[in-house]
């Protein structure tokens, strides 16, 4: 998506310039994309991660207010081999939470489709830059993406 970006956005070189519909589509595309993409690697980290990551700092605050005043830890880790195979614990629910169970096949499958499109997209607008691609074929492509990614998106609310 910085790819993208930095191509739409450079001074030297003005991408679809002859196609103001398609330049409006590149950057709306990537203005989508790059959305999905803070929001998907937002929901991970706020979810996934945040909620096992809390209760272990929760532990720790414990464990370190029970060592302050002397006392024998309520949460049972009383020597560091035990507070390493907790936070081994937590690592384990952190990656296990990463990956998709039976039932959510089909919303792995489309966010496969969705990061397969922002990497076309991306690839269509570095062509596009570098010269490699004009501006007519790459303007087709756009379009086609615009679509696809619009279809695959409401594919994944849905879910």
């Amino acid at each position: 998506m910085r790819l993208a970006y930095r191509c739409l956005h450079d001074s030297t070189q003005t991408l679809f310039s002859y196609s103001p519909k398609a330049r409006s589509a590149a950057f709306s595309l990537r203005f989508g994309m790059q959305n999905f993409v803070m929001t998907f690697a937002s929901y991970i980290f706020d979810t996934i991660i945040g909620t096992n990551f809390d209760g272990f700092l929760l532990m720790i605050s414990d464990l370190r207010s029970s060592v302050s005043k002397q006392e024998i830890p309520d949460n049972g880790i009383t020597n560091l081999f035990e507070l390493k195979a907790t936070h081994s614990q937590l690592l384990d629910r952190i990656v296990g939470g990463c990956f998709l169970r039976g039932v959510q096949w089909s919303a792995g499958n489309t966010l496969k489709d969705l990061f397969d499109l922002i990497l076309r997209f991306a690839s269509i607008i570095e062509s596009h830059h570098s010269g490699t691609v004009q501006e007519a074929e790459a303007a087709l492509h756009l379009a086609e993406l615009v679509i696809t990614f619009d279809n695959v998106m409401c594919r994944f609310v849905s879910l």
